[in-house]
C-alpha cells in the first residue's frame, strides 16, 4: 500500500528523484473540487504502490506553485525524474484517473507538457 507523499520545496527534489515515476496532485484546502477528488487520489496510491502519488498544498507552498506555474486547481502533474511529461488543470473522475496512471506507466502521452 502506498502513501501519498506530502511534498514540500524542502523535500520535493528528493522525492520525486526518487521515483522513476510520479504523479502529483496541485491542491488547495479552499477548493472543493480539490476536496471531492483527494479520496479518489488517496485510493489510487494504494492501487498502485509501483509509483509514487504525492501532493502540493499551493498555499502552503507557493515556491512550488511558482515552479510549476500552477493557475488553477487541482492540477495533476506526471514527472519522470526531474522532467514533467504531462500536466492538465480540471477535476478527474476515477475512470480518467485510472486512465491517466495507465498512460504515465506506459509513457504514452501524445506531446510533453
Amino acid at each position: 500500500m502506498a502513501a501519498v507523499v506530502t511534498l514540500s520545496s524542502e523535500n520535493f527534489d528528493a522525492v520525486v528523484s526518487s521515483a522513476e515515476l510520479m504523479i502529483i496532485d496541485f491542491y488547495a484546502d479552499w477548493c472543493g473540487p480539490c476536496r471531492r477528488f483527494a479520496p479518489l487520489f488517496d485510493r489510487a496510491a494504494d492501487r498502485h504502490g509501483d509509483i509514487g502519488f504525492g501532493k502540493v498544498d499551493i498555499e502552503a507552498q507557493p515556491e512550488l506553485k511558482e515552479r510549476f506555474e500552477i493557475t488553477g486547481v487541482p492540477t495533476l502533474v506526471v514527472m519522470r525524474g526531474s522532467a514533467v511529461v504531462w500536466r492538465q488543470w480540471g477535476a478527474f473522475s476515477n475512470q480518467q484517473l485510472e486512465q491517466l496512471i495507465a498512460q504515465a506507466k506506459a509513457n504514452d502521452f501524445p506531446t510533453a507538457a
